[in-house]
């Protein structure tokens, strides 16, 4: 019985012991000197306890509140960051793009209806055109871990396939480059020069015929035209990509080895590769009607603002065809 009351006495007086103020202040402080940092310090805290836990309370609230709110930030936010880096709104309307992209995991695709109808309009513009386009047709766009690429509709494989049926002999009557087009670019320097690509393919081996034929004996002449890859395999996606360019009648059809056979009459001086030069070429063209203020008002004049959009549009989109290898030009000089 003395020893549990002694116990009892003990654990009562342990208990007072720490909790008296007189404990606290030996604990934190009566082994620190009297002008110490730290024990100056930690005699504030002890004093402002109830201050500096509100504080840590405070802080612990907004730093949960900020690592929620970027767990539950919209996925949608970092689709719209990468398409910003390919496409840009140009009068605040980036619903109109943004709602003709399909996303599905870590890819995204772009309407090609809408991304030609948006530019045309000026509702958008490409950052970098020719560069954006080639990775795009390499299947290498990639921008914050989203590759990007173009959703090509079906209406494209009927709009192809139209476009391929009026080159036939039936139809060739009403096939030829508008009117109102521009006139396509040519490269070859020589006075006597026939381009296939804005040719019927019907009207392709008559008209390289009649051509070399009325080059006088001793002079020389040039054929250049667009091939595309024998790579591409035909209505492929490839393929719908090449017959893209409406600057010309229709897809191009002509083969390599079929324009050298027909050429056979003539002597055949030189053949030459110009994929580089034509690509460099479109796209100075594209870029002189924006930076040169003559050559730009001229154009819009006669053709109109819409289609000043869009063959800029189109000569990038040529000149990434030619980047990446899906189509080639080439020149063939001729003597007689």
């Amino acid at each position: 019985m003395l020893a549990f009351r002694l116990r009892l006495l003990s654990t009562d007086a342990f208990r007072r012991l720490l909790s008296s103020h007189k404990y606290e202040y030996f604990n934190f402080h009566d082994f620190l000197h009297a002008d110490s940092l730290l024990r100056v310090s930690t005699q504030y805290c002890f004093e402002n306890r109830y201050t500096l836990l509100s504080l840590l309370g405070l802080l612990l609230f907004v730093s949960v509140s900020f690592v929620s709110k970027q767990a539950c930030t919209p996925k949608e936010n970092t689709h719209l960051q990468a398409l910003s880096t390919v496409v840009i709104p140009t009068r605040n309307r980036s619903q109109s793009i943004k709602n003709t992209v399909i996303w599905n995991e870590q890819r995204m695709e772009i309407s090609l209806t809408a991304l030609i109808e948006n530019i045309k309009s000026g509702d958008i513009e490409m950052r970098n055109s020719r560069a954006d386009l080639s990775a795009v047709f390499r299947e290498r766009l990639k921008v914050y871990g989203w590759t990007i690429g173009l959703d090509v509709e079906p209406m494209w494989s009927a709009k192809t396939t139209i476009w391929l049926l009026k080159g036939h002999r039936l139809c060739f009557k009403i096939i030829g480059v508008e009117s109102k087009a521009p006139a396509p670019l040519l490269l070859s320097e020589g006075p006597s020069t026939l381009l296939l690509d804005v040719l019927p393919h019907a009207q392709i081996d008559s008209s390289i015929t009649s051509f070399i034929k009325s080059i006088p004996v001793g002079s020389t002449a040039t054929i250049e035209f667009t091939i595309v890859s024998p790579q591409i395999v035909w209505m492929s996606k490839d393929f719908i990509l090449c017959s893209l360019p409406l600057r010309t009648p229709m897809p191009h059809l002509v083969s390599f080895s079929g324009v050298l056979s027909l050429c056979a009459p003539a002597k055949i001086k030189s053949i030459v590769n110009i994929s580089k030069r034509y690509a460099d070429a479109l796209s100075s063209s594209a870029e002189r009607l924006v930076k040169d203020r003559a050559d730009r008002i001229a154009f819009v004049d006669q053709y109109g603002l819409n289609m000043w959009r869009e063959q800029r549009f189109l000569m990038y989109w040529e000149a990434a065809l030619l980047d990446v290898g899906h189509v080639t030009r080439w020149i063939v000089e001729l003597q007689k």
